[in-house]
C-alpha cells in the first residue's frame, strides 16, 4: 500500500527550517511518529502538515 507524506514541524506555518518530511504507512501511527520526532529532535511542539501545507494537527510532548 502506498505510504502519505506529512511535514513536521517544530513551528506552526515554518516550512523552511526545523521541519521534516516524513511518510507514514498504512500500518504506522501518525501520532506515535509524530511524538517520536519531536523527542528525537527536542522539540515540545510538532505541527503536521499535508503536502499542500494545510495543517493536519498539533501535538504536544509531555516531558
Amino acid at each position: 500500500m502506498a505510504k502519505t507524506s506529512y511535514y513536521f514541524t517544530a513551528r506552526p506555518g515554518a516550512f523552511n527550517r526545523d521541519c521534516q518530511i516524513i511518510q507514514i504507512g498504512p500500518a504506522d501511527s501518525l501520532t506515535q511518529t509524530a511524538l517520536r520526532w519531536a523527542q528525537t529532535n527536542g522539540y515540545d511542539n510538532v505541527y503536521v502538515y499535508d503536502m499542500n501545507h494545510q495543517p493536519v494537527t498539533k501535538y504536544e510532548r509531555i516531558m
